[in-house]
């Protein structure tokens, strides 16, 4: 195909002279062979040179390519990279904007927060000027009051003990009464024995006369016999004993005469020691210091706190032994008073009830007199009530 071209493009060169020479047909055949023969070589050469040059470059266009896509590659991977920084800082700066927006919102609250504090320290120094002049007015009508009340208190204490002296001594007046009647019906029961010895006597000595003129002997076992039925009916004397009080009477004789006297032993009274409840609002916290204390005792009952001492005298158990004889009760304490209950007294344990474990503690007394102090106490202790 390549030679038929050579010759197209020959006849086309050579034009009319290749028609005039066709008759130099071998000189022809030389001509188009040698130069056949070249233009193929030169060709051939070209087409080699041509091939090498189009390896050559599609070797560098393939490094060209790699290179550029290398370079593609790189671009894209920096713009990428840098993408990523674009967005990373676009992120950084919305944080840092959101933290000074959050700073900011922060530093509002604490101004406003800061403000509300001012404001109420400053309602509360209000608040606490006003409840100082409140306090202050109210310690003054409080202390105004409470001179008052004491003075009522001790206007009330020395009446109470004013209208207790006058009981007591009402209370004396009619145990010395009754005394004086006890002390008369005594001297009459004792004159009337002493008539009932004597008439006994004399009777004795009738018979023993009336017997001395039948026989001595006689006489003599009459006397006996009658001198001791006489002594039998005189020692048949009263002797009665009961649950508060008891009295005993004895009967004697003197000499040979048969005479015989009755001794009337003093009344004794049995008394159970009287008691006072004391409490305070200390929750079983004794405290018997400057604690104030309210006590309930045998003279009265107290309204106005005060000393434990000074409330135990208020109430007339001023000889209590707090230390060692008191019983938990109440929220309070029992105080034992060291003293019999007295006739005008107040029995605080039947009027608050008090069990039987703190009643057995009790002292039991023995009382000469009605309204006086019962210094003797009485072996053993009541039980129960």
């Amino acid at each position: 195909m390549l030679r038929s071209m050579i010759y197209a493009a020959l006849g086309l060169a050579m034009g009319s002279s290749v028609v005039f020479a066709a008759e130099s047909g071998t000189y022809l055949d030389g001509v188009l062979s040698k130069a056949l023969g070249e233009s193929i070589g030169e060709f051939d050469e070209r087409v080699a040179v041509e091939r090498a040059t189009r390896d050559a470059r599609a070797e560098e266009g393939k490094k060209i390519a790699k290179l550029r896509n290398d370079e593609f590659y790189a671009s894209w991977r920096n713009y990428e990279a840098a993408k990523r920084d674009e967005y990373a800082r676009e992120r950084e700066e919305e944080r840092l904007k959101q933290l000074r927006k959050e700073a900011e919102r922060e530093e509002r609250i604490a101004a406003a927060e800061a403000q509300r504090a001012r404001d109420r320290e400053a309602s509360r120094a209000a608040t606490n000027a006003t409840i100082m002049e409140a306090i202050n007015r109210a310690a003054n009508n409080i202390a105004s009051a409470q001179i008052q009340g004491q003075t009522a208190v001790n206007n009330a204490y020395a009446q109470a003990n004013a209208i207790n002296a006058a009981r007591r001594a009402e209370a004396d007046a009619k145990v010395a009464a009754a005394r004086q009647q006890q002390e008369a019906l005594a001297a009459t029961q004792r004159a009337s024995s002493q008539n009932r010895v004597t008439d006994a006597a004399r009777e004795a000595e009738q018979r023993i006369a009336a017997l001395a003129k039948q026989s001595v002997p006689s006489a003599g076992a009459s006397s006996s016999s009658s001198v001791a039925s006489s002594s039998s009916g005189v020692a048949s004397t009263q002797n009665n004993t009961g649950k508060a009080k008891s009295s005993t009477s004895v009967v004697v004789s003197s000499g040979t005469s048969g005479t015989q006297k009755k001794v009337v032993a003093a009344e004794l009274i049995m008394r159970k020691e009287s008691v006072a409840h004391c409490y305070t609002n200390m929750d079983m916290v004794p405290g018997f210091g400057e604690v104030e204390w309210r006590c309930d005792g045998p003279v009265q009952k107290t309204v106005v706190k005060e000393t434990l001492a000074v409330a135990l005298q208020r109430v007339g158990c001023d000889r209590a032994d707090v230390d060692h004889r008191r019983y938990g009760w109440r929220k309070g304490y029992v105080f034992y008073c060291e003293n019999g209950i007295l006739s005008y007294d107040r029995d605080v344990a039947s009027i608050l009830s008090m069990p039987g474990k703190i009643l057995a503690q009790r002292h039991t007394y023995q009382c000469r007199d009605k309204a006086n102090y019962c210094d003797t106490r009485a072996t053993g202790q009541v039980n129960g009530g």
